[in-house]
């Protein structure tokens, strides 16, 4: 979900310079910073969605993202990881703005005002989405779940090029699940976001150290399935302490279950009868 956050900064620069009349690229304040990092997975995930585990295109994309953005990623992952269930609203408006912003800019660029007709598409996104909150989760569950599918497909062995059909499960199940399972589907799609930004960010700082890509590199290319499984390990381990979060702490379900566990058994007061005597009810 990281990249949703980052992605809107990205947008609202934009729009002030093109509000001033300042190009958006070439000399502009967000070139220093390299490609724009979202234009640069939109790209990757257009192609296939189990980009985790294609290494040659995870780590073209990774090797153009600039150290800065890398630093954003992880803190942003990090914040979404294991505070997305605290967070969910403002996500949730934030993601449904963003959705706007990318309808609005295409629809925009055909009548050459997109960053106005992107910013009251974003508007608009967001206000509708406030009282449809629970359809609008459903939705973007359903896409982290043809996201984690997709990967998991892929990194489990199954024939890349029907990693579709695992798109497809993942995005049937979290999109049903939203309606019955609330907190866990929004717990579980912030965590997917979370633990593939941090994962995504720290590797990509990595391969910026001279002495590390080579080796990183070679590492990736023969292990495809180490950054699905890596990001996987990371998303349940965010949704477990999200969760127990939500519950008080680890020490407080901790303390819960060793009462559970210690609590005697119910025994029944009431005397049996006499033998040969029947028992009232």
């Amino acid at each position: 979900m990281a990249i949703f956050l980052t992605s809107f900064s990205i947008f609202l620069a934009q729009s002030t310079q093109y509000a001033a009349g300042q190009p958006t690229s070439g000399g502009g304040a967000l070139s220093s910073a390299g490609q724009n990092p979202v234009t640069i997975f939109e790209g990757a995930l257009r192609s296939r969605l189990d980009v985790l585990a294609q290494p040659d295109d995870l780590i073209q994309a990774l090797t153009a993202i600039h150290p800065v953005w890398a630093s954003i990623f992880v803190t942003l992952g990090v914040i979404s990881l294991f505070n997305g269930w605290r967070w969910r609203r403002w996500v949730t408006l934030i993601l449904a703005g963003l959705l706007g912003v990318g309808l609005g800019e295409a629809l925009g660029t055909k009548i050459g005002q997109p960053a106005i007709v992107g910013a009251a598409f974003a508007l608009l996104f967001a206000v509708a989405a406030l009282p449809m909150m629970r359809f609008t989760v459903a939705l973007f569950a359903a896409l982290a779940g043809a996201f984690a599918g997709a990967n998991c497909w892929s990194a489990a062995g199954g024939d890349p090029a029907m990693h579709q059909y695992g798109a497809i499960m993942g995005f049937l199940v979290m999109g049903l699940l939203a309606f019955v399972a609330y907190q866990f589907v929004t717990i579980s799609f912030t965590s997917i976001g979370g633990a593939t930004m941090l994962v995504v960010g720290a590797l990509s700082l990595m391969l910026n150290v001279n002495s590390w890509n080579g080796a990183i590199e070679t590492a990736l290319r023969a292990n495809p399935s180490i950054i699905p499984l890596l990001a996987g390990v990371m998303a349940i381990t965010g949704m477990i302490l999200q969760h127990v979060g939500h519950k008080g702490g680890m020490k407080a379900v901790a303390a819960a279950a060793e009462r559970g566990a210690s609590k005697p058994a119910i025994t029944s007061n009431a005397v049996s009868p006499a033998k040969g005597q029947p028992r009232i009810a």
